[in-house]
C-alpha cells in the first residue's frame, strides 16, 4: 500500500505545471476529505484511490455540494496522477474519469434543469397574475403601474432604470447612460451601463405600442427627467436606493417577497419560452444581456404543489 507521504511527496516533486501555492491547497483538501469520510472505509489516500465509485457514493450520501464534490474530485485525481504506479494503472484511471464526468454532467443537468427551493417558491408569483395585478392597479400609482410594465411588457432586465434619462431631442452624448428616446412615432429604451454589457453590448428596445403608451402616459400626468424619481422629483442617487423602493411596491401588490430580479425568473418560466425556436431564444438572451446557459438557468420549473389561484 502507497502511504500518504509518498502520494504527497511525489505530488509535489513532479506537479510542475502547478503553483506551490496551490499544491499546498491540494494537499489541504486532502486533509479535508479524509476527516469527513468513514475511517473504516477511507482511511488513507491509497484507500480513497483504489475506489473512486466508493467515494462518490460516500459524497451523495453526505448531500455534499455538486460543486464541492468536483472541486475535492479532481484534487484527488489530480494528486494520485502524480504518482508514477498509480498512474500506470489506466483502468483505475479511467474509472476515476468516468466517475468525475458523471458527476459533472449531473450537476449541470440539475443546473439546466433548476427544481424551485422553499425560498424561490415563496417568491414565485405566475407571469399571468403578475399580469393581472398590475392591470388593477390604481392609476394614481404612476410610477408602480410603470414599474411592473417595464418588466412584464418587454424581456425584464437587471436593476438598470434606476438612473435612466428622458431624451427627447439630441441623443449624441449618450454612450455612457442608460435613456429612453422619445419622438413623435416611437419610444426607443438604450441600457448603455449594465452588468455585462462588455460581453453583449448595449441592450436597444424599441417600445410596443402599449408600453409606449404607458409611458407617454405616465410622463404627461407627472412631467419629468428621468423614467423613475424619488418623491421629491429627483432621480435616484444610488441603484440600491431604487431597487429598494421597487422591492417595496412589488411586495406590496403581490404579497410575497417580490424583487426585480424575480422578474427575470418570472418571464422566462412562461409557457411561450418553450415553443420559441433557437434563434429567438438566442435573440431574447441578447435582450436580457445573458448567455443562453445562463437564461435557462434563470427558468424556475414550477412544481405542481404551486397554487396558481394563490
Amino acid at each position: 500500500m502507497i502511504t500518504n507521504a509518498e502520494y504527497i511527496s511525489s505530488f509535489l516533486q513532479l506537479a510542475n505545471n502547478i503553483s506551490p501555492n496551490n499544491k499546498q491547497k491540494y494537499v489541504d483538501n486532502i486533509n479535508k476529505i479524509l476527516n469527513k469520510l468513514p475511517m473504516d472505509v477511507f482511511n488513507t489516500i491509497d484507500a480513497i484511490a483504489h475506489n473512486p465509485e466508493g467515494l462518490f457514493d460516500e459524497f451523495n450520501k453526505q448531500a455534499w455540494k455538486a460543486t464541492t464534490i468536483t472541486t475535492y474530485a479532481k484534487n484527488i485525481y489530480t494528486m494520485i496522477k502524480f504518482h508514477p504506479h498509480v498512474s500506470k494503472n489506466d483502468n483505475l484511471m479511467m474509472r476515476w474519469r468516468i466517475c468525475i464526468d458523471k458527476s459533472d454532467a449531473g450537476r449541470k443537468i440539475k443546473e439546466l434543469n433548476h427544481q424551485m427551493n422553499q425560498r424561490e417558491l415563496q417568491k414565485f408569483v405566475p407571469y399571468h397574475k403578475c399580469v393581472e395585478v398590475f392591470n388593477a392597479i390604481p392609476v394614481e400609482y404612476n410610477q408602480t403601474r410603470l414599474l411592473f410594465a417595464m418588466y412584464l411588457l418587454i424581456p425584464p432586465v437587471r436593476n438598470d432604470y434606476w438612473y435612466c434619462k428622458i431624451i427627447r431631442d439630441d441623443v449624441s452624448n449618450t454612450t455612457n447612460i442608460n435613456y429612453i428616446h422619445i419622438t413623435p412615432d416611437k419610444i426607443v429604451i438604450n441600457i448603455n451601463k449594465y452588468k455585462t454589457v462588455k460581453n453583449y453590448g448595449p441592450i436597444i428596445t424599441t417600445c410596443p405600442l402599449e408600453l409606449e403608451q404607458m409611458i407617454r402616459d405616465s410622463l404627461h400626468k407627472m412631467p419629468r427627467d428621468y423614467l423613475f424619481t424619488q418623491p421629491d422629483g429627483s432621480p435616484y442617487k444610488y441603484a440600491i436606493d431604487f431597487s429598494t423602493w421597487a422591492a417595496g411596491r412589488l411586495q406590496q401588490f403581490l404579497h410575497v417577497p417580490f424583487d426585480i430580479l424575480t422578474f427575470r425568473h418570472v418571464y422566462l418560466s412562461r409557457d411561450e419560452i418553450k415553443k420559441m425556436s433557437p434563434d429567438e431564444l438566442f435573440y431574447l438572451s441578447k435582450q436580457m444581456g445573458h448567455s443562453l446557459i445562463s437564461q435557462h438557468r434563470y427558468i424556475w420549473n414550477v412544481e405542481s404543489n404551486i397554487n396558481d389561484d394563490a
